[in-house]
């Protein structure tokens, strides 16, 4: 993090060596056995899959040459919305398909966002 990200935030850069997940799950994995350590792997790589997949295939999201400011995380959320309004409505089994369709029907797509609420 950057050294305006700290002053921002107003958070001293020693207090962000270390990210919250690995404080907050060691006293977890310690008292684990090896069936749970097994179920917190397979649940880090579930939204491995999910999510992260398929913006990277999906949604070309690589390529994008969106690197600054704060647009590649609006981007990043923008996306992550679309993906979970096509999972809960349930109506197409991949996101290609569903891009397809929502591409020739802007207007069926708009309210699917709206009606998302």
């Amino acid at each position: 993090m950057s050294d305006q990200a700290c002053k921002d935030s107003g958070v001293a850069p020693a207090a962000l060596n270390f990210p919250l997940s690995a404080i907050e799950v060691r006293p977890v994995i310690d008292a684990a056995g090896p069936a749970e350590i097994l179920a917190l792997n397979r649940g880090h790589w579930e939204i491995e899959n999910r999510l992260h997949h398929v913006r990277d295939w999906s949604w070309d999201e690589d390529r994008s040459r969106v690197r600054s400011g704060k647009l590649p995380r609006n981007l990043a959320c923008l996306s992550n919305a679309a993906i979970s309004i096509i999972r809960l409505r349930g109506r197409f089994q991949h996101q290609p398909q569903a891009q397809r369709h929502y591409a020739a029907r802007q207007g069926e797509a708009l309210r699917e966002v709206v009606g998302a609420a």
